[in-house]
């Protein structure tokens, strides 16, 4: 189970552990989390000569389900995130009546 923010934070590598060790006490743009691993997952970042696939694959490894609690409220860049996770799997169907299209 994790938040929006904590999924972008382990995706793209953010780590506010790191962050206080090094005496920073600046606070991340967490929308700009969100935007940075929704690009991840898209393919608009290339990593180290990966391929798109091949990255993505290795970000969501262990990960085979998406549930989302209280999908009516997700904002737009929450909305791009889980859109960008089911990719090209089966099965991204949002059960609600307000559903987003």
């Amino acid at each position: 189970v994790q938040t929006y923010h904590g999924l972008a934070m382990r995706l793209t590598g953010t780590s506010l552990a790191a962050r206080a060790s090094t005496g920073s006490s600046d606070v991340p743009d967490f929308d700009a989390l969100i935007d940075a691993a929704v690009d991840l997952l898209e393919g608009k970042v290339e990593i180290g000569g990966l391929d798109a696939d091949v990255m993505r694959d290795r970000l969501l490894a262990g990960y085979r389900h998406i549930l989302v609690d209280e999908y009516q409220d997700i904002d737009e860049r929450q909305y791009q995130l889980i859109s960008a996770l089911a990719g090209r799997n089966q099965g991204w169907t949002p059960h609600h009546p307000r559903r987003r299209r």
